[in-house]
């Protein structure tokens, strides 16, 4: 899986900075985990201030588009996200892992 970014561009008023991509992969398109993994990876980001709000593929060819945003803080992040796309990116612990976590 290679990312290209499209367009970089800082969004002062609102604490961002917002990403296009195109993903190249082989296969199934990448899970948005994956992707968020990789960008995190390649701006130095930390985890919790990174959230991939889209990833669409291409017909007929093994790429994917998406919109990716870096907050300044998590604060901000939770103050400017609709819940649903915190959600997507920051899916709750099942109740198992809690569990397993805990016992550790």
């Amino acid at each position: 899986m290679e990312i290209e970014i499209i367009e970089d561009r800082e969004n002062v008023l609102l604490g961002r900075r917002e990403l296009k991509f195109r993903v190249s992969h082989s296969g199934p398109t990448p899970r948005r985990e994956e992707v968020r993994e990789r960008l995190i990876a390649l701006f130095n980001s930390s985890r919790d201030v990174l959230i991939v709000e889209s990833l669409k593929p291409v017909f007929g060819v093994e790429q994917a588009v998406g919109y990716a945003k870096i907050y300044e803080s998590p604060e901000r992040l939770r103050e400017v996200e609709r819940d649903y796309v915190i959600l997507r990116n920051f899916p709750p612990a099942s109740e198992e892992a809690k569990e397993a976590e805990e016992a550790e």
